[in-house]
């Protein structure tokens, strides 16, 4: 199996456990797939790349050892229950509404991160969410992006890419602490740090 269809399991409103093997061909679940059942933990196949979580009931989520995923899609996680999750070092972008009005997401791991980008809205309103150490590989952040983390005490120190853009209200109303970076091209949108109350030191530098 390498694809479960759009709204292939919707309305199932008592299935509880779906069992994905870790060496599972499977590739994509598509729009909706699980929308509306009772599923709350699952495990995803190594070699998945494309899935959609949104408005379920999932609290947890486990990715196989070696996962080859790249991108967290948009809406991935939308208005999910869950409350943690370690993403697989292989995810480079987080797109837009991955994770957007999760009120329970406390944390977020990665480790030996390479991630790039973060894309419009990715965080927009988790209200709950304390803890994420960004990598110093990061280079976008796109528009509200962390908006109204208001818990989220960030201190992202960027220090390997060329160019670095920071877009409208990306950490508007946020707990960010400081933010350091050290690039040969800088861009700074409105309100990129508007009403950050913990905000004490920014540090732009030029390589």
């Amino acid at each position: 199996v390498e694809l479960l269809g759009d709204f292939c399991f919707k309305n199932c409103q008592n299935l509880k456990k779906i069992k994905l093997e870790t060496n599972s061909n499977l590739i994509k679940i598509g729009a909706e797939c699980f929308m509306e059942t009772a599923i709350t933990t699952i495990s995803l196949p190594r070699k998945i790349q494309h899935f959609d979580f949104s408005g379920t009931l999932l609290k947890k989520i486990t990715f196989a050892p070696n996962s080859e995923i790249e991108q967290i899609d948009s809406r991935a996680f939308f208005e999910t229950q869950i409350e943690e999750i370690s993403l697989p070092s292989s995810v480079t972008e987080i797109r837009s509404y991955a994770f957007s009005n999760c009120k329970k997401l406390k944390t977020i791991k990665m480790d030996n991160s390479q991630l790039r980008k973060i894309e419009s809205f990715a965080f927009y309103d988790c209200e709950s969410l304390t803890t994420f150490d960004l990598p110093s590989t990061i280079n976008f952040f796109g528009k509200s992006c962390f908006q109204h983390c208001s818990k989220l005490a960030l201190a992202p120190e960027l220090t390997e890419m060329d160019t670095i853009t920071v877009e409208s209200r990306s950490f508007c109303n946020s707990g960010i602490l400081f933010f350091k970076s050290n690039c040969n091209h800088l861009f700074v949108g409105t309100d990129s740090f508007n009403n950050c109350a913990q905000l004490t030191s920014v540090s732009l530098s030029v390589k």
